[in-house]
């Protein structure tokens, strides 16, 4: 359950407390437990034995869960009043996890309606995605997220100007939407 991390680290994203580039592998401070990992672009999360989402890095969007807006967190924080998680994903500047019963919340920068909770407003603390349930398998683009659910079913929600919602449109969607087929 140790992790290790290394290359770039301008914005804390390697979590040993340090800023500075590590060529080869550097231990996590303070988490010797994880079940699982994701990196986003600028910030790393992880999930710990007992369902702790814990993430540091980069945190101008709230991305990190700890309802701050600091700067940069160069040690793992751990995510305000989400327990169970099984999953993590990390995007851009935003995060989600899958908890309880197959739910998902999420935190973070939310401009184009990446979190899924209906709204466009950022959210330095977990949040739950509006009307999903059943979610087996999450992952985190750029400013969109997707969840495949039990049936098979996958669902997108966020950013959408390219099709990456597979809905058939292009218009952003801040509550998932069906992908087609």
């Amino acid at each position: 359950g140790q992790l290790n991390c290394w290359r770039y680290h301008e914005y804390g994203q390697l979590g040993d407390g340090t800023r500075i580039n590590a060529p080869t592998p550097v231990t996590v401070a303070g988490l010797a437990d994880a079940t699982a990992l994701e990196a986003g672009a600028s910030h790393t999360c992880a999930i710990a034995a007992g369902g702790q989402a814990k993430c540091w890095g980069f945190n101008t969007s709230g991305q990190l869960g700890d309802n701050t807006l600091s700067d940069i967190q160069r040690t793992p924080v751990t995510v305000v009043g989400l327990t169970g998680a099984t999953a993590v994903a990390a995007g851009s500047g935003h995060t989600c996890a899958i908890v309880a019963e197959g739910q998902v919340k999420c935190w973070g920068a939310n401009g184009t309606g990446q979190i899924g909770d209906s709204t466009r407003i950022d959210a330095p603390t977990p949040v739950s995605v509006t009307g999903l349930t059943g979610a087996t398998a999450l992952v985190a683009g750029n400013a969109h997220t997707c969840a495949l659910v039990l049936g098979g079913q996958i669902k997108c929600w966020g950013y959408n100007e390219y099709g990456q919602l597979g809905d058939g449109t292009r218009i952003n969607a801040p509550t998932p939407v069906t992908v087609a087929g």
